[in-house]
């Protein structure tokens, strides 16, 4: 695997990762299928004044792993910048990103996926696609197999996060999870939506991951990871 990726287009899967999951996650609260979508809307309005604090509960500590080499300086910025009076959100989301062009990256990102989950839908993966016109010259602070289990941990995270809008118990839908993780982690792979060229020559849902991913090594990641949040969520451990 890669010791490193691209920045920008790391924090766009995963921001993406984030709208899916939490659509998906107020779709199956709702027991909407994926058509419905006026139904979808209504649902999401109900819940539009608190998308922000999910993003920000499941997201700013994801992006504050992929910018930062050191968690323990990051964590001392952010006790710093608490200090301060009249500190938003957006305050802490500037200090994750550290520089001006990855915090506005990640606002052009927040605000594309925004207003396509106010339509009823998510970003299609067509509009993640890594190219020399989108590539930046800043990595990752983390390797592939950090950034893959990132990925799910937002997927998921995000997931419950839609879940919980109902008040009543909801379950993880399995079908809906691998998906979502399908979709995510072909994007962060590849740079581009590839299912559509490995689905017909794929037996199963296993064969089709493995071929996304082209190794037995991130396939192991990703399902490691997998249950590995899994059992974070159920003891609340996030």
């Amino acid at each position: 695997m890669r010791d490193k990726q691209d920045l920008k287009y790391t924090q766009k899967t995963l921001i993406r990762a984030f709208f899916d999951g939490f659509t998906n996650g107020v779709i199956d609260a709702n027991n909407l299928e994926q058509d419905e979508r006026q139904t979808l809307i209504k649902a999401l309005l109900n819940v539009y004044d608190k998308i922000s604090e999910h993003y920000a509960m499941v997201l700013l500590p994801i992006l504050g792993v992929i910018h930062h080499e050191s968690l323990e300086q990051l964590q001392r910025e952010l006790d710093a910048k608490r200090q301060q009076d009249d500190v938003d959100v957006t305050a802490y989301f500037k200090v994750v990103c550290r520089e001006n062009g990855t915090y506005e990256a990640m606002v052009d990102d927040y605000k594309a996926n925004f207003e396509a989950l106010l339509k009823g839908t998510t970003l299609k993966t067509q509009h993640c696609v890594l190219s020399n016109e989108t590539s930046s010259v800043t990595y990752t602070k983390t390797n592939e197999e950090q950034n893959i289990r990132l990925l799910v941990r937002t997927v998921l995270r995000a997931y419950r996060s839609g879940l919980q809008t109902k008040p009543a118990l909801q379950q993880f839908k399995q079908t809906t999870v691998i998906r979502m993780l399908l979709d995510n982690v072909d994007l962060l792979v590849n740079g581009k939506p590839t299912i559509a060229d490995q689905v017909d020559n794929a037996a199963d849902i296993h064969e089709l991951l493995l071929a996304v991913v082209h190794t037995k090594e991130r396939y192991n990641v990703v399902q490691e990871e997998l249950q590995l949040e899994m059992e974070r969520l159920i003891k609340g451990e996030n």
